[in-house]
């Protein structure tokens, strides 16, 4: 039978095998939530479907669908974060 639901296993070796770091999914009954750390941002995906990470190729793909994205030095976000530390404010 054909599997429905996208498993944790299948997105944690997508994601070492592109560098990503600190990789965290939870995986649902057919989707996954996943966190993960790359280039010196951190990244949050909800509600993930098999559908959508089939069509994935690269860790671009999925970054651009993340719902969230923030710095990894002081945990802010990247659009509209006052706690960002010196470095992220010059950089932003």
């Amino acid at each position: 039978y054909a599997d429905d639901g996208l498993e944790k296993c299948e997105v944690v070796y997508f994601l070492r095998q592109e560098g990503a770091e600190n990789i965290d999914v939870t995986e649902g009954e057919t989707t996954c939530d996943i966190q993960f750390d790359y280039d010196g941002a951190w990244y949050g995906l909800e509600d993930l479907s098999l559908d959508e990470f089939e069509n994935m190729n690269r860790i671009k793909d999925m970054i651009d669908f993340s719902d969230d994205r923030g710095t990894i030095c002081c945990d802010s976000f990247f659009d509209d974060d006052h706690r960002r530390c010196t470095n992220c404010q010059e950089a932003f």
